[in-house]
């Protein structure tokens, strides 16, 4: 499958993305039948928590489509309790108007 004409990857842009990427998480939990929600301000907390775990920075990255954001994308990572193994977590949303089948 080809990417389509127009879209284009960049990284987080700071507090200004907050809105795009909670509206893109929460229609993707509606349509998927999570009743869990995100806000701004709980997004905000998160984001600006920043770690060697985690850095929105370095770690988050947005899709556009003709300018509009379109999905998101992100990372980061944690120790096990033991200090065992290193869990790396990827996460993501899609619009649903992008989503496949």
């Amino acid at each position: 499958m080809n990417a389509p004409a127009g879209l284009s990857i960049r990284p987080y842009a700071g507090e200004k993305d907050l809105g795009e990427i909670v509206r893109l998480l929460n229609a993707q939990y509606a349509a998927d039948g999570i009743q869990e929600r995100r806000s701004v301000e709980g997004e905000a907390a998160w984001y600006a928590r920043r770690s060697e775990h985690f850095d929105a920075a370095r770690d988050v990255v947005l899709a556009e489509l003709d300018g509009v954001v379109v999905g998101v994308a992100g990372q980061e990572w944690v120790d096990t309790r033991d200090g065992e193994f290193r869990e790396y977590r990827l996460w993501g949303a899609v619009g649903v108007a992008w989503r496949a089948g």
